[in-house]
């Protein structure tokens, strides 16, 4: 029997109950999704690799990564608006300039405490490990800001992230003799600023959505202005930062100077007793001995002859992977998104087990373990709700024949306008923006929805479509 499909054109009813019961329509196929799916793992991959990868010949230049990696956004951003200022809306253009600024300083903050952290984070699994706290915080400031309301499965599955996070975290505080080379103090300070720095973060997602509302802002024009205030709110940052890079304040110019070089291929810290050219190195400033960045010890030498490919190689991961993250949430299924985030995790901590990878990391027992603790509550937090709708024959029965065609699709309608509003509002510069999107797109479908009393004539109209009778479900007959 055909019914009306508020969503978007005609389909009979067993489409409409599977509809209902799965969340996804059937138009299109599966093939779309499964190219997205492995598009968005490739680019996600490449993007969250690369991001430490390039740290390592990058080693004593954290703050000039954290600077280009937000620039390289401007010229790019402001060329398109320039180009194309048809595509800009005049109520885009009338938001004003300090809404921006106050997302670029939140940006600016999460993007160089995340910058050093992963510099300075010995073991490379742990960055991305120490990455997925952004739930359990997002959903404590979410709770906050936006009043959102979460079910148990998202508890439980935050919870049990935590437990597997002090599974990892516990061979790193005792297993002192494999760690003789490693300053414990530092690397744990290091953990805790990558875990801070989910909270600004935050706060800027929660920011935008509140700021921009339903405003259709196009994301070029937004992140242009967004990594304008971002470059410029970053550079004053650098005098915080420097003491706890063991770089004095009066050497900045010459390690932003020295960063441009080895991102150009050419070495400024190197050992006199290595070099032949000794002039070349007074230069450059070079101190008189350096250690291997193996060694634990300071000043690290430099290392730069991968510097241009792992930097120029991020810096295209992150604008495809940012590009693949728009397109997913405006034309996509979020779905996706978040199935190809969770696979992420494990997939990144494997290549990094692989002895031929820069920066690889000896896995132990209680490594695995807790990976795998992660990855159960990252399913949990993401799917197990659904899933257990879908397991619940007499919940799906109940639902399709009891509610009317519209109430069917009402909360998905919600959660995809939500999803949409959502990817008008990314700023491409921030790449922990994802970890904390889900939560933030849950608040705004809550807002979004309308808990209406069901009037006779709905009860009517439910009725009749449980006896197959056609239904226009129209605002005359609601």
């Amino acid at each position: 029997v055909p019914i009306n499909n508020p969503v978007g054109g005609r389909r009979n009813a067993a489409e409409s109950v599977s509809a209902g019961i799965t969340g996804k329509t059937t138009e299109g196929g599966g093939y779309g999704l499964l190219v997205s799916f492995i598009c968005m793992i490739f680019v996600g991959l490449g993007n969250k690799l690369f991001q430490v990868f390039q740290t390592i010949p990058m080693h004593n230049y954290p703050f000039f990564l954290s600077v280009l990696s937000t620039f390289v956004y401007i010229p790019t951003s402001f060329a398109y608006i320039w180009i194309f200022p048809s595509h800009i809306s005049q109520e885009a253009r009338n938001i004003p300039k300090l809404t921006f600024a106050v997302m670029g300083f939140y940006d600016a903050v999460s993007g160089v405490m995340l910058t050093f952290a992963v510099n300075f984070i010995t073991k490379r699994t742990l960055v991305i490990l120490l990455q997925q706290t952004a739930i359990p915080i997002s959903m404590l400031i979410s709770r906050i800001a936006l009043g959102t309301r979460y079910n148990v499965f998202q508890y439980t599955g935050a919870f049990v992230v935590i437990i597997g996070l002090l599974v990892v975290l516990a061979p790193t505080d005792s297993d002192k003799q494999s760690d003789s080379n490693t300053d414990t103090s530092s690397e744990l300070l290091w953990m805790a600023v990558l875990v801070l720095s989910n909270v600004p973060t935050c706060l800027s997602t929660v920011y935008k959505e509140r700021a921009l509302g339903e405003i259709d802002i196009n994301v070029v024009y937004l992140n242009g202005w967004v990594a304008l205030y971002q470059f410029l709110v970053s550079l004053p940052m650098v005098i915080p930062a420097a003491p706890l890079s063991d770089l004095a304040i009066e050497d900045i110019p010459k390690n932003m100077q020295n960063g441009m070089l080895c991102f150009l291929g050419q070495n400024s810290i190197v050992n006199f007793s290595s070099t032949v050219n000794s002039s070349t190195d007074l230069l450059t400033g070079s101190p008189k001995y350096c250690y291997d960045i193996n060694d634990g010890r300071n000043p690290v030498c430099d290392d730069c002859s991968m510097g241009p490919i792992y930097v120029t190689v991020y810096l295209i991961f992150n604008i495809a992977y940012n590009i693949c993250l728009v397109c997913i949430l405006k034309y996509g299924d979020s779905n996706i998104l978040w199935l190809s985030m969770t696979f992420m995790v494990p997939l990144c901590n494997f290549v990094f087990y692989m002895p031929s990878v820069p920066g690889h990391v000896q896995p132990k027992l209680g490594d695995l373990i807790g990976l795998l603790v992660i990855c159960l509550g990252l399913f949990c937090y993401r799917f197990a709700k659904s899933w257990s709708k879908r397991c619940c024959r007499r919940y799906r029965l109940s639902r399709a024949l009891m509610e009317s065609p519209r109430t069917m699709f009402h909360n998905q309608e919600k959660e995809t306008e939500a999803i949409k509003r959502m990817a008008n509002h990314i700023t491409l510069g921030n790449v922990n923006n994802v970890e904390v999107m889900q939560t933030v797109v849950q608040a705004t479908a809550s807002q979004l929805e309308v808990r209406l009393q069901r009037t006779p004539v709905q009860i009517r109209n439910a009725y009749l479509h449980r006896l197959g009778l056609d239904i226009r479900d129209s605002p005359t007959q609601r």
